[in-house]
C-alpha cells in the first residue's frame, strides 16, 4: 500500500504540475508535447577541456558571446564577471543585434540591463530577469531571430575584465519563424541629474524623464530603474507617461512612481520582488539625500502596443519639481527595422555610484562659537553658500560671553569636506567626539585627506571651528 501510496501521489503532483499551463509563461515550450527544435549552447567553456571556464577581456575590448544562424530563439542568458575596478557593472556593455542589422537593439551597460542600476550587486527575482547568489545575472526574455543572432560584451572600463563567464541557451527551428514575429529591444537612459522645474501641473508629459521612444509597430513590456536622490524627501509623486502612435496627450497615465511599480505608500522602506514587479532597494536612507532606490515593473498580464510609434515617461517629481538622479532600461518588441536607440553616454560618464553605506554617512561637526546672537545664521550662510545641506544641528550654550558649542550633522564625506572648507581654519583641531544621536552607535571615520579650508569669511569671523568627524550609520 505505501508504494501504491507513493505512485498516486507523484501521479497526482504529475497532473498538477502539468495542467498549471496557464500559469506558465506563454513562450515556455509544453514540457508534454515533444519539441523539433534544436537545442545549442554557447559558453565561456575551455576548450582545451580544462577548467579555465571564462574569457579575460582587456579594456576596449569587445567579445563575440553569441554568433549563431537562425531561424532560432535565444531562451535564457547568464552572465557573471569578476573586476577589480571599482562599479564595472556601469562600464562593461551589453550589446545584441538581430537579422545582419548594424545597430544594434539592445545597448546597455550590463549591470543595468540585469536592474542593477545603482553599478553594484544586490540580489532580486523576476519572471524574466533575477540576480541570484552570488553575482549570478540571469534573463529569460525571448529572443527570437529569423536569420542571424550576434550578442557581444564590451570592457569600457580601464582595467581588464579578469573572468568573464557566461551561458547562453538558444534553439534553432527547422522552419521559419511566424510572420509579424516582434524581436526585443532594451534602451539604457540616464539623467544626472533630472532639471527640475516650478510648476504644479503637467498635462503633456514636458520635462518628462523618458524611458524609450519607438517608431515601428510593437508592444512595451516594462522598465527597470533605479534612483539616486539629490534632495531630501520623497521622490516618488511623478507620475508614468505613456504617449502611442504620436499621441500629444498620455494614453495611459498612473497615479504615482510607487504605483507603477506596484508598490504603495513609498514602499513602506522595505525592498521587495515579485514576478512582474519590485522594489529590491528601497528605504536606503530614510528618503534623505544620497538614499537609493530600484525598481521594476513587467507588464507581461497585458503589453502595451503600438502601431506607428511609442513613448514611455515618467515625470521626476510633482509636475517634474525634483532634480534626482534617473537611471533605467526599457524592454520592447517590435519589428525591424528599428529605429536607432539613445546614444551610450560614454563610460566615463555613466557614473560612480556609491554603495549605500558609503555615500549616505552622516558627519558630525563640532563648531567653538561665541554665543551670541547671529552666531547660528553666520554658520548656516556660509555652509548654505557652499552648496551644503544641514540635516540637523544643536547646540551648547555658554556663559554670557562665552564660547558655547555648536553641532552640525551633514550627509556624505563630500558634503562634509565642502562644509569645512566653508567655516575658518580652526586653531587646533578638536578631539572631543559625541554621538548627534545618542540611541545610534558612532565610529570615529578616518581622516579625510587633503582638505584645505578656505581664509576666514569675515560674515563669520565670531567662531572658530574645530572638525571631528563621526560617521553616524543611518
Amino acid at each position: 500500500m505505501r508504494g501504491r501510496t507513493g505512485i498516486l501521489l507523484l501521479a497526482g503532483m504529475v497532473v498538477c504540475a502539468l495542467t498549471a499551463g496557464a500559469q506558465m509563461r506563454s513562450w515556455e515550450p509544453n514540457p508534454t508535447v515533444q519539441q523539433k527544435y534544436v537545442a545549442h549552447r554557447s559558453s565561456s567553456w575551455d576548450r582545451t577541456g580544462g577548467n579555465h571556464d571564462f574569457l579575460v577581456v582587456a579594456p576596449g575590448q569587445t567579445v563575440t558571446v553569441l554568433d549563431a544562424a537562425g531561424p532560432g530563439e535565444v531562451s535564457h542568458i547568464w552572465f557573471t564577471l569578476a573586476d577589480n575596478e571599482p562599479y564595472f557593472l556601469k562600464r562593461v556593455v551589453l550589446r545584441m543585434y538581430w537579422d545582419g542589422e548594424k545597430a544594434p537593439s539592445v545597448d546597455t551597460p550590463i549591470g543595468d540591463f540585469f536592474g542593477l542600476g545603482l553599478g553594484y550587486y544586490y540580489t532580486w527575482h523576476s519572471a524574466v530577469l533575477s540576480v541570484g547568489n552570488e553575482r549570478a545575472m540571469n534573463c529569460f526574455f525571448p529572443m527570437p531571430f529569423e536569420h542571424h543572432a550576434l550578442i557581444t560584451v564590451t570592457n569600457e572600463g580601464k582595467q581588464p575584465i579578469r573572468a568573464l563567464y557566461y551561458n547562453i541557451d538558444y534553439r534553432t527551428y527547422s522552419h521559419p519563424l511566424p510572420e509579424g514575429t516582434l524581436y526585443f529591444h532594451a534602451e539604457y537612459r540616464q539623467a544626472q541629474p533630472n532639471h527640475g522645474v516650478n510648476a504644479t501641473k503637467n498635462l503633456t508629459g514636458k520635462n518628462n524623464y523618458v524611458w524609450m521612444t519607438a517608431k515601428g509597430h510593437g508592444q512595451f513590456v516594462g522598465v527597470t530603474m533605479s534612483v539616486l536622490q539629490n534632495q531630501n524627501g520623497w521622490w516618488g509623486e511623478g507620475d508614468d507617461m505613456f504617449f502611442v502612435d504620436g499621441s500629444k496627450r498620455p494614453q495611459i497615465e498612473g497615479t504615482g512612481s510607487e504605483d507603477y511599480f506596484l508598490g504603495a505608500w513609498d514602499f513602506g522602506d522595505r525592498p521587495f520582488s515579485y514576478a512582474t514587479y519590485g522594489a529590491p532597494v528601497a528605504g536606503q536612507g530614510h528618503e534623505l539625500q544620497g538614499s537609493r532606490w530600484s525598481l521594476y515593473r513587467f507588464h507581461l498580464d497585458q503589453p502595451i502596443p503600438f502601431a506607428k510609434s511609442f513613448k514611455a515617461t515618467i515625470e521626476h517629481g510633482t509636475a517634474n519639481d525634483r532634480s534626482d538622479n534617473f537611471y533605467s532600461v526599457a524592454y520592447w518588441y517590435q519589428s525591424l527595422p528599428h529605429a536607432p536607440l539613445a546614444k551610450l553616454p560614454p563610460g566615463e560618464e555613466r557614473p560612480r555610484i556609491l554603495p549605500f553605506g558609503e555615500a549616505v554617512s552622516r558627519f558630525y561637526l563640532r563648531l567653538h562659537a561665541l554665543d551670541r546672537p547671529g552666531v547660528l545664521a553666520e554658520v548656516t550662510t556660509s555652509v548654505g553658500a557652499a552648496g551644503v545641506n544641514i540635516e540637523d544641528f544643536s547646540i551648547d550654550h555658554a556663559a554670557e560671553g562665552g564660547r558655547g558649542a555648536l553641532r552640525l550633522i551633514i550627509a556624505g564625506g563630500a558634503n562634509a569636506a565642502a562644509a569645512m572648507a566653508a567655516l575658518p581654519t580652526p586653531p587646533q583641531p578638536m578631539t572631543a567626539i559625541e554621538s548627534p544621536r545618542p540611541t545610534l552607535p558612532v565610529l570615529i571615520a578616518a581622516p579625510m585627506p587633503a582638505i584645505t579650508p578656505q581664509p576666514s569669511n569675515p560674515a563669520t569671523s565670531g567662531f572658530t571651528a574645530g572638525f571631528t568627524l563621526v560617521h553616524c550609520p543611518a
